[in-house]
């Protein structure tokens, strides 16, 4: 997710200098509520449906295993629980639940609360509860910890269960960063530069420091802690605009390379040697100015190539995907296990991503891509309208 937050830096400095840089802010601003909340809101509804049809199922995710069919308990699959255990919330977690899933903002806080019958608490204060450890399923990992399999009977739950689209917490700091990217764009790149130095040091200094470094939210979702990424993919941009001023000419003819260096930075991660997260990122952050040469300010015309229509339908689809894969997976699994565990698990995952990318290619078509020629559109009618003053008044002249 980190390596998206350093893509996301780069991309909204390249939009906003090319495209936003001589408009108004505010039109910055409305186009990113457009490109996110509309989908957004058409998912959400689709899963608080979804939990609804699942819950008249009856199913029992744990009659496979310890853990979920797919690995994690999303709400959809534990629906009667979900639906049983609303009474666990007191009114600060209701209102939460409420105003995060609205705007978006606040969903990565949810990762770190819990409620209980005392009110809410923090993930560290229950992980050390009586109940985690006598309730709880110890992990056979030599970790000693202990992870909690949502249940009815007892009136403990994490909010991150309550989320209908789990994975959207990743939006609530983007939105966040937005709010930020027309003011970062003025700073100078110095000053960026130490900036993202003094707020990564805060980052490894606090993890280290404090013992959160095995705290997933601290470690992943925290933004003081995540706002280092995007500041590196901003100043990655800034690489890449300098190239391009130069006129480099391998910036221009070598891009792919680029691209298939990140490809395989990603295939391989695994095997990269410790501390391979930091390897990767400042690899992609070294690397991604060589990957991107389209202007944001032109669409896909029928004169551009085959690999660019590609290119440029891949990137609208990535979000789509991103927010609805969930919702896909978990319903294929509630409603049609038995023909997925017939079939096989590859047949069966490999048709579970062709209806996610069917469900996203809707998504496109018939919200996304309307919106967008509306979002074009008003992007660059300011600029038509103050080109048609200068022509007018150059005419009277």
């Amino acid at each position: 997710m980190q390596a998206f937050f350093v893509l996301s830096g780069f991309y909204m400095s390249m939009i906003s200098t090319n495209k936003y840089s001589d408009l108004p802010v505010k039109y910055f601003y409305y186009s990113r509520l457009l490109k996110i909340f509309p989908v957004y809101y058409v998912v959400l509804i689709g899963s608080f449906l979804a939990l609804l049809v699942v819950s008249q199922i009856g199913l029992d995710i744990y009659d496979y295993g310890y853990t979920a069919m797919t690995g994690y308990d999303y709400p959809i699959l534990i629906a009667n629980v979900i639906f049983q255990s609303f009474g666990y919330l007191d009114i600060l977690g209701s209102l939460l639940l409420f105003v995060s899933h609205l705007t978006l903002i606040g969903q990565d806080i949810l990762y770190g609360l819990v409620a209980t019958p005392d009110g809410l608490i923090t993930s560290g204060e229950w992980r050390n509860t009586e109940v985690l450890q006598a309730l709880g399923r110890k992990l056979d990992d030599g970790s000693g910890a202990f992870i909690w399999q949502p249940r009815s009977d007892v009136p403990y739950m994490p909010l991150e269960y309550y989320l209908l689209i789990p994975q959207a917490w990743s939006l609530g700091l983007e939105l966040i960063f937005y709010a930020t990217v027309p003011f970062l764009m003025k700073i100078k790149t110095s000053k960026i530069i130490f900036v993202t130095i003094i707020a990564l040091s805060v980052r490894v200094w606090a993890l280290e420091a404090t013992g959160l470094a095995g705290d997933g939210y601290f470690e992943y979702k925290f933004y003081p802690f995540e706002f280092c990424f995007f500041l590196s993919g901003m100043l990655a941009y800034r690489a890449h605009e300098f190239l391009q001023n130069k006129q480099y000419v391998f910036v221009q003819r070598y891009r792919y390379v680029g691209l298939a260096l990140i490809l395989i930075l990603a295939l391989t991660y695994g095997g990269l040697p410790d501390p391979k997260n930091w390897i990767f990122y400042c690899a992609l952050v070294v690397i991604l100015p060589l990957c991107f040469q389209f202007d944001p300010n032109v669409r896909t015309s029928d004169k551009s190539s085959l690999w660019d229509k590609f290119d440029r339908f891949a990137g609208d689809i990535s979000y789509p995907l991103y927010i609805c894969h969930v919702l896909v997976i978990t319903l294929a699994y509630a409603l049609f296990w038995e023909q997925i565990y017939a079939v096989g698990r590859i047949v069966g995952q490999s048709m579970i991503i062709f209806c996610s990318l069917g469900v996203s290619a809707l998504l496109l078509w018939l919200i996304q891509d309307p919106i967008d020629r509306f979002r074009w559109q008003f992007s660059t009618a300011p600029k038509q309208s103050r080109s048609e003053r200068r022509r007018k008044l150059r005419s009277q002249k």
